[in-house]
Order: structure tokens, then C-alpha cells, then sequence
């Protein structure tokens, strides 16, 4: 009788380890059915998209929320309000790079790149304009935010200082139209 419980036991034991062994090692793999495009690696089923791409599976380039062309009402300096026209295309200088055409304001071509996070999505322009001449100094930024993938605003500051006066100008653009 002695024998049977050592048996019993040892099989019980034995089974035990077994399930647990058997167990464990068909626990899934997270990114088994997980495709991440354009080089993005997977990390517990989610997606970890390299630099200019977005999406669950990085198939989207971030540039792609911008490109466009958007029609709405630019100010300048408290005047009235002019119908203007702002296309926003890719540049082929960089993955995030892009162009951005005003029909108001000069230059008329503004290169920038993309700078987005979860809350702000923006176009950084990297040829503000800072020159010294003879006796004045040139001053001119813009920032160019994107809301809900629709709403885009320019606002645009320039100042420009010569001996006898400071001058300055803003010129705010905004539409909730994208064509």
C-alpha cells in the first residue's frame, strides 16, 4: 500500500510540474500578429514607429496630417480680414521636412518641419528671417499649429528696428477648411 501512495504522489507531483512547464511556454507572444511598417519595431503588441511615421502600425508619414490646402481669413496689424489661401505639400529635403505656400505674406514659400506629440501637432520654420543691415535690424517668426487635423493657424511676428522708430507687425491666419 506503502508503494501505491509513493507512486500516487510522485505522479500527482510530477503532473503538477508538467501543467506548469506546459503552461508557461505556450504563453503568446504579444507582437506574434503584430506588422509594424517603414522599420518600427514591436513592444507588447504595440508599435514603435521610427523617426517621420505614425500610426498603429507606422504605416503613416507624420507629414501626411499637414499636406494640403487650406482656405480661411489672414489679419494683419487689427485690420479687416483678407481671404487667403495656405498650401502645405511634402519637401523631399528631409522625412518631415515640408513647404508651406501663403498667398499673403512674403516669402511666399516657408520651408519647416514637423514637431508633434500626443497634445500638439506643429510646423517649425527653420528660415525665419534674422538679418543685420547698415542700421536696422530684421526680425520675423512664424508659428504654425494644427488642431483636430483640420483647424490650421499661422501667426506670423515681424519687427524691424532702424534708428529713428521699431516697427512692428503680426499677421494671424486661420481656417477650419481643409480641401
Amino acid at each position: 500500500m506503502k508503494f501505491w501512495k509513493q507512486s500516487l504522489l510522485t505522479l500527482v507531483l510530477f503532473a503538477g510540474v508538467f501543467t506548469i512547464l506546459f503552461y508557461t511556454a505556450c504563453e503568446k507572444n504579444a507582437c506574434d500578429n503584430v506588422t509594424c511598417q517603414h522599420g518600427g519595431s514591436c513592444s507588447n503588441g504595440i508599435c514603435l514607429c521610427p523617426t517621420g511615421y505614425e500610426g498603429p502600425q507606422c504605416q503613416t508619414l507624420e507629414t501626411a496630417r499637414y499636406v494640403g490646402t487650406y482656405v480661411g481669413y489672414s489679419a494683419c496689424d487689427n485690420l479687416a480680414d483678407v481671404v487667403d489661401t495656405v498650401t502645405v505639400a511634402t519637401d523631399p529635403s528631409g522625412i518631415l521636412n515640408v513647404t508651406v505656400n501663403m498667398k499673403t505674406i512674403k516669402p511666399k514659400v516657408l520651408k519647416g518641419y514637423v514637431n508633434s506629440n500626443v497634445s500638439t501637432y506643429r510646423i517649425l520654420v527653420t528660415n525665419n528671417d534674422t538679418t543685420l543691415t547698415a542700421n536696422s535690424h530684421y526680425y520675423r517668426t512664424f508659428t504654425i499649429t494644427l488642431q483636430s487635423d483640420q483647424t490650421l493657424s499661422i501667426n506670423s511676428y515681424e519687427e524691424m528696428e532702424d534708428p529713428s522708430d521699431t516697427i512692428i507687425h503680426k499677421c494671424n491666419f486661420i481656417t477650419s477648411k481643409k480641401l
